[in-house]
């Protein structure tokens, strides 16, 4: 098969010094009949290295050499290995040239099934792949609805855009029209997403021009929606005329996912619960400065109650709301740390914790609060008595990461959030004149050596409670501090910056022997904590 040959156009150093073209030829041939068994999970991604790495290469340098190395005569196992590609966003500069690379790698590639792009491709490109004859399924993931929308495109499943209504580069910002338009011109797709670039924070706050429009629009006899089964919505906000065409043309039966949030979306949820009777799968995301939603989601959740998979943060659900889901498999109930001392995160004590065992005994994947206050082993009679509404005699209620431990028999992965005393900073006028900082972190302070002595506790717990036959399903824990899920102004809070100085995630693995302590590893950082 010939094969075109794109040179990488860049002198390549680093990492990359010395790899021969026919690098993946080598590799692959070291599993010799074993391609088959790659085959059905490869894919390539051809991106720009990311500002943080620190790699001696131009942005576009590895997606040139990988793609270029792909490409050569000697690699045809690796080719023939391809389902997916994923292509990135890049400089206007390279877009011709990476856009080109595509093509020749679509065109080369026996086996590809599907293309993820977060790029807006140009027109001809999304003609071309749209009608190529290998049928391709493709993923548009960085819309902005700016483009021409040409005939219908048959080939798109899945498209993501993002519309900034502020922009009034075109005159009166009309994009959101264009994303309709986009929308409805794809029969077949099955996954939408819709963020809007909401005016937050800013020190001069934006105004839109007149004729701007902010939602869809839609006639009397409008399309039906496509089937979609994912759907995802951050900030969008149905107009007075609109919610009457997404009840009557969606075909709710078909809805399997809905993710709202964390941008103001409560218009929706509140349509959602008299069709979204199918779902399968919800996820409700808030920022810690707008919580408004909390008494409408219980009322989904009191009254749709076939979830297998549910992700709320940022509202705090009870364990009785949740116990009315008890098919799920995957749950994930996180409340933001507050910033006033006069205000405290709720969490599950360990009556509730117990109620959650019971009425969802099918849970694989829990992600929870934990409150500590010097010990992991926290035991507080008290709170236990103010958790629940029932008269009940305790005598020392087990500690909560104990009904963690010996619970949830069908566990496989539990990560649990802790606090790191935010409340506590305080800035000050040092002695030179500028502000200093003063906090205290909650203990015990997560570190490696302290995840390690939880961790053994804990799986000391686990292997002691039942049988082998089921306590080694729970291979992983997460131990998290820090909040990613915040948005702030301009003008950042004191505690901002304490708080992704020490933002840290801890994996904490089973042990390999019985004597052995478990395998901790501490996740590099997020590149902004530095600054």
């Amino acid at each position: 098969m010939a094969v075109p040959n794109l040179e990488s156009s860049s002198s390549v150093n680093g990492p990359l010094a010395g790899m021969l073209p026919d690098v993946w030829h080598h590799i692959m041939g070291q599993h010799q009949g074993s391609v088959q068994r790659l085959s059905g999970v490869a894919h390539l991604n051809i991106d720009p290295v990311d500002w943080f790495t620190q790699v001696d290469l131009d942005p576009c340098a590895l997606a040139r050499s990988l793609s270029s190395r792909l490409l050569d005569p000697r690699n045809e196992q690796l080719r023939n290995a391809v389902h997916e590609i994923k292509f990135g966003c890049f400089n206007k500069r390279d877009v011709d040239d990476m856009e080109q690379r595509l093509m020749a790698l679509v065109n080369s590639l026996p086996n590809l099934q599907r293309i993820k792009t977060r790029a807006r491709l140009s027109q001809d490109v999304l003609r071309r792949l749209n009608g190529h004859s290998k049928q391709l399924s493709l993923y548009l993931l960085g819309e902005d609805g700016k483009r021409t929308v040409e005939g219908q495109l048959h080939s798109v499943l899945a498209l993501a855009a993002t519309v900034d209504s502020y922009s009034q580069d075109r005159g009166p910002n009309k994009d959101f029209l264009g994303v309709q338009a986009l929308l409805f011109a794809c029969p077949n797709l099955n996954s939408f997403s819709l963020t809007p670039l909401l005016d937050y924070g800013g020190c001069a706050p934006r105004f839109p021009a007149e004729g701007t429009v902010f939602s869809f629009q839609f006639s009397s006899d409008g399309k039906p929606f496509p089937p979609l089964e994912d759907l995802s919505l951050n900030g969008y906000h149905l107009s007075q005329n609109e919610g009457g065409h997404w009840a009557e043309k969606m075909q709710w039966s078909k809805l399997r996912s809905l993710s709202l949030g964390p941008q103001n979306t409560t218009t929706f949820l509140q349509l959602a619960i008299n069709h979204a009777t199918f779902l399968r799968d919800l996820t409700v995301q808030v920022y810690p400065d707008d919580a408004d939603g909390q008494p409408l989601l219980e009322e989904f959740l009191i009254n749709h109650t076939s979830l297998e998979s549910l992700t709320v943060k940022g509202h705090y659900v009870s364990s009785r709301v949740v116990g009315f889901h008890t098919g799920l498999k995957h749950l994930c109930l996180h409340s933001f740390e507050p910033a006033e001392k006069s205000q405290t995160r709720p969490v599950f004590c360990s009556v509730q914790l117990q109620e959650l065992n019971t009425s969802c005994p099918y849970l694989e994947t829990l992600e929870i609060d934990l409150h500590r206050n010097g010990t992991w082993v926290r035991i507080k009679l008290v709170h236990q008595i103010t958790c629940i509404n029932t008269k009940v005699t305790l005598s020392q209620p087990e500690p909560e990461l104990k009904i963690l431990a010996t619970k949830f028999k069908n566990l496989r992965r539990l990560i649990l959030h802790l606090e790191l005393g935010i409340a506590s900073v305080e800035v000050q006028q040092g002695p030179n004149g500028l502000p200093e900082e003063s906090a205290t972190l909650i203990e015990p302070v997560l570190t490696e050596g302290s995840a390690r002595e939880m961790g053994k506790q804990f799986f000391d717990w686990r292997s002691l409670s039942s049988s082998s036959s089921w306590s080694s399903k729970l291979s992983l824990l997460v131990l998290k501090t820090g909040e990613p899920l915040r948005r702030v102004p301009q003008w950042e809070p004191a505690y901002v910056q304490f708080e992704r100085r020490n933002a840290d995630t801890i994996e904490i693995h089973w042990p390999i022997g019985p004597e052995d302590a478990p395998e901790v590893v501490v996740l590099p950082r997020d590149p902004w904590s530095q600054f």
